[in-house]
C-alpha cells in the first residue's frame, strides 16, 4: 500500500499553498462535479467538472486550468491536480414550450473538464471552488461576493468498490418563460444502477477570504457552506412562483412550476445514490435559472435553393424558431402528394412554372402559423439534340440543343454514342453515316463546369430507298416506237435521254436505231433514290418478196423462203407464202 501511495504522490501535482491575487469574476452561473470508476482493479477514476458561464456578461472567460482537490476522510489533502480547459460549447436556448421562443439576449456556455487518476483504497471527497457568481441574481444577497463550491463523496471500497457517481442526463435549462407552465427532465444516470433520489438543495458558497478567488488547492468539504438566500427564497422555494411553485419528483427528477416574476435565480438540485439503503454520494448541481419574457411568434421563415445539377429539384430550408411540426405544400395544383412533414425537405417539380409554396408550423397547437412564398424553379439542365431524318446510307447531322443556367454552369463536354459502336467525345455538333438501314438509339451525355451531367437518348430511323422497277427488256422494230414504263417512285429520270420523247416521266416512248440499254433513277416522296435498267432491242423490219420468183399463178403450192431477218446474234426462220404473207 505504501508503494501505491508513493506512485500516486509521484503523478500528482504538488500542493501549492499560495493564494492567487483577488480578481473577481462575474461569469460563474452554475456547475456540477462527478466521477466514474474506469478500472476496479486499480481504483482508476475519471473526474469531471462541468461549469457554465454567461456569454454576454461573464468576465473573465473560463479558467485554464482549473484546480481540483481530493481529500481523505480526515480532510487531509491527498491529491491536488489541474484540469486543462477543453473546447466549450454554447447551449441551445430551449424554452421547453413549443409555442414560446427565447429572446436573443440570453447566452450560456458549457465547459467539461476531465482528468484521470488512481486512488488508494479509502474514503475521499472531491472538491472544486471558484468565486464569484453572476451579477443580477435576485434570490441571493450580494451574489458577486458569493462563490460556488462543490464536493462529492467517493465511498470506501467496503461500502462500494470502485463506485461511480450519478450524473445528469441533460444540460440545465438556459431559460424559463415567464407565466408559462414549465416542465423539464432533470433525471440522472447512475453507471452502477444504484437507487436515485432527487430533491431541492441549497447551493454552496465557500470562504474565499481564506481560500482565494481561484483556490489552489480547492478547500476541503467543510469549507463549503450554504449560500445566503433573500427572504422569501430558500432551497425548496428558489423561484417566485406563488400559484404553481416549482417541484421535483423524487423518483424521476421531473421538474415543474410556473414562474411569475422576471429575473435570475440560483437553484440547487441534488441527486443522491443509495445501495442497499446506504447513501454513497450526492451530486449537487446549482444553476442560474433565467426567467424571461419569451416570444410567441415563431418568426416563420424559409428559403429555397435549386439543386446544383437538377434545378427542378428545390431544397427548402426552415429558418424560423424551433417548432413542433411542419406541413409543406409545394403548390402543384394537379397533385395531392406534393407535400412533406420534414423540417428541411426537397421536392422535384414536374415542370417549369410558378408555384405557391405553403408552410404551416405547429398545426395542432394554439400557436400555429402559416407562410406562403412563390417559387419559380429556374430552367433546368437538360440534355437535348435535334437531327434530320435522311435516306439510308446518307450522313445524319446531329445538333446539340441542351439548356443550362447559372446554377449548373456552362456546358463544357459532349459525349455522343451513335448506337453502332461509334462515338464522338469532342464535338458539340456532329455528323455520322450508318452502314445499314437499322434503327439506332443515339445517346448524348452533357457535362457542365460544375460537374453536373444530364443524358438523353433518341431513336434514329431512316427513309427507305424506293424499289424502282424498269420492267422487262423489250423489242422494237427499227424505225418504230417502243414504250417504256417504270414503277416504284414519285419522279423519274432516264439515262441516256437519247431516242426518248421525255426522259423525266415514268413512261417515255423510245425510237432507237439500234439496241440500247437504259437506266431509270426513281425518287421517293422523301427524295431517296432507287435505280433499275432495261435493254431495248431493235430488230430489222420484215422483207416483202411476193414477186421475188415467177411461179405459175395457179400453182397452189407455197414457196418457202429462208430469210435472215434477225439483228445482231438473233437468227430467225420464217415461212412465207408466195404473196409474202407469214404463215409460220
Amino acid at each position: 500500500m505504501k508503494v501505491l501511495r508513493h506512485i500516486v504522490l509521484l503523478i500528482i501535482i504538488s500542493v501549492s499553498s499560495s493564494v492567487i491575487n483577488p480578481t473577481y469574476s462575474t461569469h460563474v452561473i452554475g456547475g456540477e462535479i462527478f466521477y466514474e470508476c474506469l478500472d476496479s482493479n486499480l481504483s482508476f477514476y475519471r473526474f469531471t467538472v462541468k461549469l457554465y458561464r454567461d456569454c454576454y456578461t461573464g468576465v473573465p472567460p473560463y479558467d485554464d486550468p482549473i484546480y481540483v482537490s481530493v481529500y481523505d476522510s480526515l480532510e487531509n489533502l491527498l491529491i491536488q491536480f489541474e484540469m486543462e480547459l477543453p473546447p466549450d460549447d454554447t447551449l441551445e436556448n430551449n424554452t421547453y414550450n413549443i409555442c414560446l421562443y427565447a429572446p436573443v439576449d440570453i447566452c450560456v456556455q458549457e465547459a467539461v473538464y476531465t482528468a484521470d487518476y488512481i486512488l488508494p483504497p479509502g474514503k475521499y471527497h472531491m472538491t472544486y471552488q471558484r468565486c464569484c457568481r453572476n451579477q443580477g441574481i435576485i434570490n441571493m444577497f450580494n451574489p458577486t461576493g458569493q462563490g460556488a463550491g462543490w464536493d462529492i463523496a467517493i465511498p470506501d471500497p467496503s461500502q462500494a468498490s470502485c463506485n461511480s457517481s450519478p450524473y445528469y442526463n441533460n444540460y440545465p435549462p438556459t431559460i424559463i418563460c415567464l407565466d408559462a407552465p414549465f416542465e423539464y427532465d432533470h433525471s440522472a444516470t447512475d453507471p452502477d444502477g444504484d437507487s436515485l433520489v432527487y430533491f431541492f438543495c441549497t447551493p454552496s458558497d465557500y470562504n474565499n477570504g481564506t481560500w482565494g478567488i481561484i483556490p489552489n488547492p480547492s478547500g476541503p468539504p467543510s469549507s463549503n457552506f450554504d449560500v445566503n438566500y433573500v427572504t422569501p427564497y430558500s432551497a425548496s422555494y428558489p423561484i417566485y412562483a406563488p400559484t404553481d411553485p416549482f417541484q421535483i419528483d423524487p423518483q424521476t427528477g421531473w421538474l415543474t412550476g410556473t414562474p411569475e416574476q422576471l429575473g435570475k435565480y440560483v437553484v440547487g438540485i441534488c441527486v443522491s445514490e443509495y445501495r442497499d439503503g446506504v447513501l454513497l454520494s450526492t451530486n449537487k448541481r446549482d444553476f442560474q435559472f433565467n426567467i424571461a419574457g419569451c416570444l410567441d411568434d415563431p418568426l416563420l421563415l424559409f428559403s429555397s435553393e435549386p439543386d446544383p445539377c437538377n434545378n427542378l429539384k428545390i431544397n427548402f430550408t426552415y429558418e424560423g424558431n424551433v417548432v413542433a411540426t411542419y406541413k409543406w405544400d409545394f403548390g402543384v395544383d394537379s397533385l395531392l402528394n406534393d407535400t412533406s412533414i420534414l423540417e428541411n425537405p426537397t421536392y422535384t417539380y414536374p415542370d417549369l412554372g410558378s408555384y405557391p409554396v405553403t408552410l404551416i408550423v405547429n398545426e395542432d397547437y394554439y400557436c400555429a402559423d402559416t407562410l406562403t412564398i412563390g417559387i419559380v424553379p429556374p430552367l433546368p439542365l437538360i440534355a437535348d439534340f435535334s437531327w434530320e431524318k435522311v435516306c439510308v446510307y446518307e450522313p445524319v447531322n446531329f445538333t446539340d440543343q441542351s439548356d443550362t443556367n447559372a446554377y449548373t454552369g456552362p456546358i463544357v463536354g459532349w459525349n455522343w454514342d451513335f448506337g453502332d459502336g461509334n462515338y464522338d467525345l469532342i464535338n458539340q455538333n456532329t455528323t455520322h453515316t450508318y452502314s445499314d438501314d437499322d434503327p439506332h438509339f443515339v445517346t448524348l451525355i452533357i457535362e457542365t463546369g460544375n460537374n453536373c451531367r444530364d443524358t438523353i437518348e433518341q431513336l434514329i430511323t431512316f427513309y427507305p430507298l424506293p424499289n424502282i422497277d424498269a420492267g422487262e427488256d423489250i423489242y422494237v422494230t427499227q424505225g418504230e416506237e417502243g414504250q417504256l414504263e417504270a414503277s416504284g417512285g414519285f419522279s423519274y429520270s432516264w439515262m441516256p435521254p437519247t431516242y426518248l420523247n421525255n426522259p423525266n416521266i415514268y413512261n417515255p416512248t423510245v425510237t432507237p436505231t439500234y439496241t440500247t440499254g437504259y437506266e431509270v433513277t426513281g425518287t421517293s416522296i422523301y427524295g431517296c433514290l432507287g435505280r433499275d435498267d432495261i435493254i431495248v432491242k431493235v430488230v430489222e423490219p420484215k422483207i416483202d418478196i411476193p414477186n421475188a420468183f415467177s411461179p405459175n399463178d395457179d400453182d397452189e403450192n407455197d414457196m418457202v423462203y429462208l430469210l435472215h431477218v434477225g439483228v445482231l446474234e438473233l437468227l430467225e426462220f420464217k415461212i412465207f407464202n408466195r404473196w409474202g404473207q407469214l404463215v409460220f
